[in-house]
């Protein structure tokens, strides 16, 4: 088993069922993160962020509810909107705390890096 497996294993096991993946440009690599607790709980985020060793403010948290962005908000990181998911006509996401909005997966790419944002 590779590194980079056995670190995402390690951050996997504590939580539960519900899955979130994060990932690290820095680090090269992703860790999945179990857990239980309905968002916007943070804990899982601060874990994942302790587990691959970066600090919640250099992270982007990339959701498509009120709720994703509220939890990166809550975890000290910034939040980006991903107008591909299940987002309602109803939905007002104007009103939401993202600090970005992108159409498509590879738009997070173009968004500065993190560590400009502070």
């Amino acid at each position: 088993m590779g590194h980079h497996h056995q670190q995402a294993e390690k951050v996997y096991r504590p939580f539960g069922t519900k899955t979130r993946l994060f990932l690290s440009r820095r680090r090269q690599w992703s860790a999945e993160i179990a857990a239980d607790e309905a968002k916007p709980s943070v804990k899982p985020m601060l874990y994942a962020c302790e587990q691959m060793h970066v600090h919640p403010q250099e992270c982007l948290y990339v959701g498509d509810a009120e709720r994703d962005m509220e939890a990166g908000r809550n975890a000290g990181m910034k939040t980006v909107l991903a107008s591909w998911g299940y987002i309602a006509e109803s939905d007002r996401t104007d009103t939401w705390p993202a600090d970005f909005a992108v159409k498509m997966p590879r738009d997070i790419l173009t968004l500065p890096p993190v560590a400009s944002l502070a």
